[in-house]
This record gives C-alpha cells, sequence and structure tokens, in this order.
C-alpha cells in the first residue's frame, strides 16, 4: 500500500521520467528474488536482502541508468500495521546476480516494526538507459513474499 502523501510525487517522477524517454524497449532479462529474513534496526528501518539479475543493457547515449523502483514491507503490530517503503539499489546490468539491501524506513503514521513476521507486499525495479533511438529498460517484480525480520 502507497501511502497517499506518495502518489503526487511518484506519479510526478513517473511523468517525468516517461518525458525523457520517448520509446522504451525492453531488455527482457531481469530477475528480482526477495530474502526471507530481514534485518530490524531500531524499530524504524527493516534492510530486506534483495537479489537482483538483469541482462546487459546498450551503453547510455548520455547520462548513466535510471531506476524506478518500490519495496513495502507490512507487519501486524497488536492491532495496527507497521508499514514503510523502500527502493532497490541499481545494480550493473551485467547478467551477473547482485545482492543488495533495500532500507525500509517505517511510516510516521504507523507503529514501529518489531521482531516477528511481516510480508513484502510489493517489491518492483525498473533500470533504464537512454540511447539515440530511445529507452531501454529492464524490469521485474515480486509477489507478496512473507519475510522473518530479525536483530
Amino acid at each position: 500500500m502507497i501511502h497517499k502523501r506518495f502518489w503526487l510525487p511518484l506519479m510526478l517522477c513517473a511523468g517525468a521520467v516517461l518525458a525523457l524517454v520517448p520509446a522504451l524497449a525492453s531488455a527482457d532479462g531481469m530477475t528480482l528474488t526477495l530474502g526471507t529474513t530481514a534485518h530490524l534496526i531500531a524499530g524504524v528501518e527493516v534492510d530486506v536482502p534483495i537479489t537482483v539479475s538483469c541482462a546487459p543493457l546498450p551503453p547510455p547515449s548520455f547520462g548513466t541508468v535510471f531506476d524506478m523502483s518500490t519495496v513495502q514491507v507490512e507487519e501486524a503490530v497488536g492491532k495496527a500495521i507497521a508499514h514503510g517503503q523502500g527502493f532497490v539499489p541499481v545494480v550493473p546490468c551485467d547478467g551477473a546476480s547482485h545482492t543488495v539491501t533495500s532500507v525500509v524506513i517505517a511510516d510516521t503514521s504507523s507503529p514501529p516494526f518489531k521482531k516477528g513476521q511481516a510480508v513484502v507486499t510489493q517489491a518492483f525495479a525498473e533500470f533504464c538507459v537512454n540511447t539515440p533511438t530511445g529507452g531501454v529498460c529492464d524490469s521485474a517484480g515480486s509477489a507478496p513474499v512473507a519475510i522473518a525480520i530479525k536483530r
């Protein structure tokens, strides 16, 4: 669930990216795999391990790889739901697997996270480059995945 205060910036960012990339093509080769154990820091941060692999992208004609991504975690805490959002760090699209950490920060309108079971309700990443003929992207997502939050 994306908190409503994130919708406008998210839509503006998506619009800006689409304006920069007149024609998107897919490199068709990205995978995104979530770890099953996350690390809790001070109740407000959950570090979720993610393994990402993407097919090689062509060299960009200008700039570098740009991305759009989101990782959302929800956890039942008493009668409330702790929730937060993070991002998938950019990895080299070289065909190899890269394990990175998504830092998910608890939303201030929810209770803090705690040790226990949670769900990554959404994980999505898209890495793109601009080329002379348009943009080329790799993208992948994950179905909801149960994780154990540990200290």
